[in-house]
């Protein structure tokens, strides 16, 4: 949905092209990256979905009006949730013979 707002503002939408939307739609990307090379580079995939986590509570942060914890737990928070299991899982399976 994200990428999706970002793209109609990028083609000509209604609304004009704004720092925030060009953020979002970056730390978007990011969060796509870091979930598509889970598949293939674990320690990246991590990076790049604590980057995106981190990058939308600054995002948040600056850009909206109330209740930011909220807002983070429900955008932000689910990225580094799936960074900590991805993590541990690289972790685990380093061990293992």
């Amino acid at each position: 949905m994200l990428i999706g707002a970002v793209f109609a503002q990028l083609t000509g939408g209604s609304e004009p092209i704004t720092i925030a939307g060009i953020t979002l739609g970056v730390l978007a990307a990011i969060a796509l990256a870091g979930s598509i090379l889970s598949w293939w580079r674990e320690q990246l995939a991590v990076v790049l979905l604590i980057l995106a986590s981190i990058g939308f509570g600054i995002h948040i942060g600056i850009f909206a009006g109330h209740n930011h914890l909220l807002a983070w737990s429900m955008i932000g928070l689910p990225y580094l949730v799936a960074a900590a299991l991805l993590f541990e899982s690289w972790w685990l399976t380093r061990k293992t013979p």
